[in-house]
């Protein structure tokens, strides 16, 4: 490869024949001119050429990637709306959805004699992600419940979607959920799951608040991120196998979603009134439910830097978070409980379950690690399903 020197061009301009110049004060005032724009030129022919060759070199990349090392880049290939019937890959795991758009078996709208009827309505958590679908707490807990020789068939379908949240699982109760006839709904409730509800105007009508800049460009840049990385093994590989080193030196892992971490900062205002208004969209939807004679449970996942010191000190070093030392002490879980009873709704906090794992398991995980290192506060891994499934089968056992 042959660049153009720029040195060239002055060189060329000092050697010029005086001869030729027939009007030295008209030389004067072209000369810089023409050095301009053979400057201009010059550059943008280098960069012409320096945007082929870094062209061909990524190519070339991508396609021995492609060949030799590809990479997965459909681990992290979820749908926004998946529709139902759907197969794809979702965290190293074939997810095949339901006649009715969810990741489970199908199940008859009509409950045969003798059956009781469990509804799980959730996330992510409930979706499953990273794991097999016979290892989610639901299908664990439908195992278990009908292990025991009681005479009864146990029956517990689940309704999820990734990223839903409360005003999703009351509106999918409505619409489908109902017509199952449950004897039980339980609400699959994570901590990320407290809102502000009064957002989401019960007119349908869209939030026209304007949006900082700073969020519209990080979502700009995120749109372009989730399309290279589905897309380009070039990109995935510079990208999410260095993303943990990425976190451990300058990126901010609240940058993406802040809200995630809201439910943690029990003491600032945005939390208290995403508070008051989930336990309000929370009664609402118990009242739903009694309504039409069904019991109502809520069970809430905890995070993982909850579980213990020790676990707090591992996001530190993973995302470098400070200011999450106190979040052992759950307090929004305390709030939480309190408010729920004090409303009549029945809930099963998780947070003591898993502590109990850990302190017989101290080397267990119980929270998703994906295929990159990168360590998931929010989606329990196979045991954390398992524990899960435990916990609520002791809490349900004895429905009538």
């Amino acid at each position: 490869m042959i660049l153009v020197s720029i040195e060239g061009v002055f060189r060329r301009g000092m050697n010029r024949d005086p001869k030729a110049q027939k009007d030295p004060g008209q030389a004067t005032a072209t000369k810089p001119h023409h050095k301009l724009l053979s400057i201009v030129r010059i550059l943008l022919i280098n960069l012409c050429v320096l945007a082929i060759v870094l062209g061909a070199c990524l190519t070339l990349a991508e396609f021995f990637l492609r060949v030799f090392i590809p990479q997965p880049v459909d681990y992290f290939s979820v749908p926004k709306y998946p529709e139902p019937g759907m197969a794809l890959p979702v965290m190293g795991k074939t997810v095949r959805l339901n006649a009715y758009g969810s990741r489970d078996k199908d199940y008859s709208r009509r409950k045969r004699p003798g059956v009781t009827r469990i509804a799980v309505i959730g996330d992510s958590i409930t979706f499953g992600f990273g794991v097999a679908l016979e290892d989610t707490y639901h299908k664990l807990l439908e195992d278990k419940l009908n292990s025991i020789a009681s005479g009864t068939v146990y029956e517990v379908p689940s309704f999820n979607m990734g990223a839903a949240d409360t005003l999703w699982a009351m509106n999918k109760y409505v619409t489908l959920v109902r017509g199952f006839h449950p004897d039980v709904v339980i609400l699959g409730f994570c901590l990320n799951d407290i809102l502000d509800y009064s957002e989401s105007a019960s007119s349908g009508e869209a939030d026209h608040r304007e949006i900082p800049i700073n969020r519209r460009i990080i979502n700009t840049f995120l749109r372009y991120h989730y399309l290279l990385r589905r897309y380009s093994h070039v990109y995935f590989l510079c990208m999410e196998r260095t993303k943990p080193l990425l976190y451990k030196t300058f990126l901010d892992i609240r940058t993406k979603n802040p809200e995630y971490w809201v439910p943690l900062e029990t003491d600032t205002q945005e939390y208290k009134v995403r508070f008051v208004s989930t336990v309000d969209k929370l009664i609402e939807f118990k009242n739903l439910v009694a309504a039409d004679g069904v019991r109502f449970i809520v069970v809430i996942f905890p995070y993982e830097i909850q579980l213990s010191d020790d676990h707090v000190a591992i996001y530190e070093k993973a995302y470098r978070l400070e200011g999450y030392r106190d979040a052992p002490k759950a307090e929004v879980q305390r709030q939480l409980r309190q408010a729920l009873t004090q409303n009549g709704i029945e809930c099963l906090d998780l947070l003591d379950a898993y502590r109990a794992y850990i302190r017989e398991h101290p080397q267990s995980d119980l929270f998703f690690r994906s295929i990159v290192g990168i360590i998931d506060w929010m989606h329990p891994n196979e045991a954390g399903h398992r524990v899960a499934a435990e916990a609520i089968e002791k809490y349900v056992r004895n429905i009538p």
